[in-house]
């Protein structure tokens, strides 16, 4: 019978660690995204991570950790997205990721996560403590992964390259489509493939999209790309992302809202400068 060390999910940094990592996940990301809050789900998802596995099976800790830095490496290449796209394909929910290397930098909380001494907490039901922590622990880590998923997608007949430079010249030609200032960090998330922008015709939504898959998956399928939504929000907040959600996300009809509005300020028009009809994706 395998003996677990229940002081590895029962002491305070692991409990913090969960707690800013859905914490972050499922409410900053959404309403401050910038800089600190895209970095930190990897800082504390690599500290905490691998002592849930290290909890499950107490006899493999180095192998554990090894696994976990060589996956998290591979998780930020391009290679990754053979993975992606499969899972997406077959699964109930999509996950997807920023190939964004400057995250390799968190790698660095790996040894600290290691060689942490638990301190565990004295609790009057050490069982329901433990199994508690590990379920929530377990359930985030499966509900953020990929920090976000699709809300919509819409498809076009034509290469990624060509979507790109309609995309463009629709937001430069559409005074009422606008870009956030470049120079700020709260355009971290037009980096690696995202896009951000604030529609105002009338009422002010902000959305972030992205394209489908990576370079790989382009060169591979040169007549196809898509853009899907990953947050959106209306001028009072409301809204969130797929994965993540939003306070009022799916209360009267926040999404269909959200989503029509965007087909008809921004898809609509990219239809029209592609001259072709986009195909939806849920």
């Amino acid at each position: 019978m395998i003996k677990r060390d229940s002081s590895i999910l029962l002491n305070i940094p692991f409990i913090i660690g969960l707690v800013i990592l859905i914490l972050n996940d499922f409410f900053l990301k959404q309403y401050y995204s910038n800089l600190l809050t895209g970095k930190l789900s990897d800082f504390t998802g690599l500290f905490i991570f691998p002592m849930l596995l290290t909890y499950l099976l107490p006899t493999k800790k180095k192998i554990i950790y090894i696994f976990t830095f060589i996956g998290f490496v591979l998780w930020k290449l391009p290679i990754a997205d053979l993975f992606i796209n499969y899972w997406n394909k077959f699964s109930v929910f999509n996950i997807n990721r920023v190939i964004d290397y400057t995250d390799y930098f968190a790698l660095i909380v790996l040894p600290l996560s290691y060689f942490h001494k638990p301190k565990q907490l004295n609790l009057p039901h050490q069982r329901f403590g433990v199994n508690f922590v590990g379920l929530v622990a377990f359930i985030a880590f499966c509900s953020t992964a990929g920090t976000h998923g699709s809300i919509k997608g819409y498809e076009y007949p034509t290469s990624k390259g060509n979507l790109e430079n309609a995309i463009n010249e629709v937001i430069n030609e559409n005074p009422e489509i606008n870009r956030p200032d470049t120079t700020s960090e709260k355009d971290y998330y037009n980096t690696g493939g995202y896009i951000t922008i604030s529609i105002s015709a009338p009422e002010k939504y902000n959305y972030t999209f992205r394209f489908y898959g990576g370079e790989e998956h382009w060169l591979s399928s040169p007549n196809k790309s898509e853009i899907f939504i990953c947050y959106a929000h209306d001028n009072e907040g409301n809204g969130g992302s797929e994965g993540g959600g939003g306070v009022e996300w799916y209360k009267f009809g926040v999404k269909t809202k959200l989503t029509e509005y965007f087909e008809k300020n921004f898809i609509s028009k990219l239809d029209s400068k592609l001259g072709m009809k986009h195909i939806e994706n849920e």
